[in-house]
């Protein structure tokens, strides 16, 4: 099957970032190092710090170098239109984001199975008694996993295209002497809308909707919708200032 022009952009892009990823994902590693052995369990917050280091680094690589940093001209210069580039930067930074999440929580689980004493056939056997719990709700649990799940990746790429925005207006701003204002209101835009979003569960909570289906399902369509206006945003952004491709 012959790469199209995105499937370029989200390949170039990761392998922009792949060393982040990685080492941002194996910080999980020495957090179960450092919970294992008592007089170092207090130093696990360390290994928690420099994964949020490797995540903005992540970020500052996709979203801020190479469009305005020393690697601008290469990667401007890709057969890419800013569509697809944009798209291809907010798709990366979520998958970044998704896989050091998901190895957090698979390195830990299996800690945690370890500390228990649970052999693998123990662990199937656990799987199996929650699909079974799930099922016999008449799916109504099982559905509403699915849609914590799909409503948590959601949120993750919906951050993705609010910080790249961010950085985009902060870098567009051109008036000089409003430069500190304008500044100062897109970080401070982004990071209420970001807060808002997620707390959407706990306002609907105090509106009287207590179901755990409505927020989920609100809360994916609230991202989707965010993620949309931001990355046609950015694009517009960018069109304005270089001419891609």
């Amino acid at each position: 099957m012959k790469e199209n022009n995105l499937d370029k952009c989200i390949r170039v892009n990761f392998k922009m970032v792949d060393n982040e990823i990685a080492a941002a994902s194996c910080m999980s590693l020495f957090v179960v190092f450092c919970i294992m052995t008592l007089w170092l369990s207090v130093l696990a917050i360390v290994p928690l710090i420099v994964t949020f280091v490797y995540l903005f680094k992540m970020y500052k690589k996709l979203f801020y170098t190479s469009v305005y940093g020393e690697t601008a001209v290469t990667y401007q210069s890709m057969p890419a239109s800013a569509a697809e580039m944009t798209a291809a930067k907010i798709f990366v930074a979520g998958i970044g984001n998704i896989i050091c999440v998901v190895t957090y929580i698979v390195v830990i689980a299996a800690f945690l199975f370890f500390l228990g004493g649970s052999s693998v056939s123990g662990l199937i056997a656990n799987i199996q008694k929650i699909v079974t719990d799930l099922s016999a709700d008449g799916g109504i649990a099982a559905y509403t996993l699915v849609l914590a799940m799909v409503a948590l990746i959601a949120s993750t790429f919906m951050q993705s295209a609010l910080i790249f925005l961010a950085v985009v207006a902060y870098q567009s701003v051109v008036r000089e002497e409003k430069k500190g204002l304008y500044r100062f209101l897109i970080i401070t835009g982004a990071y209420v809308i970001n807060q808002l979003l997620g707390r959407s569960g706990t306002l609907l909570e105090k509106l009287g909707i207590d179901s755990l289906i409505i927020p989920a399902v609100i809360g994916i369509v609230l991202s989707i919708v965010v993620m949309v206006v931001c990355y046609r945003k950015t694009v517009k952004l960018l069109e304005e200032k270089y001419e891609w491709g």
